[in-house]
């Protein structure tokens, strides 16, 4: 299914590899979580897929991860300011100008 239809329905379709999309974002999460836990008062990069990024964002900011994912250039980045995971910034494509 393409992938408008895919983000309302994380539980149904399986388009990561074995895993639902769901539980492909429950897994991040608990990586995320992990390395946050680890490193407490420290700036944070972390580097994954565009769609469970999304998916973590919608989890964790209440932000709609579809426009959210098909906003997303190569490269770019999120950033999200912590304990609350607030939505700062999306650079959605990343040039030679980029601050």
């Amino acid at each position: 299914p393409p992938r408008s239809t895919l983000f309302p329905y994380t539980t149904l379709f399986r388009s990561f590899g074995n895993e639902s999309a769901i539980q492909a974002q429950n897994r991040f999460s608990e990586a995320v979580m992990g390395i946050i836990a680890h490193h407490q008062n420290n700036h944070i990069m972390i580097v994954s897929h565009g769609t469970v990024i999304s998916l973590f964002v919608q989890a964790t900011s209440k932000i709609s991860p579809y426009p959210l994912w098909k906003s997303l250039g190569l490269p770019s980045f999120i950033v999200l300011s912590l304990p609350q995971f607030r939505l700062e910034k999306v650079i959605s494509t990343i040039t030679s100008d980029t601050p």
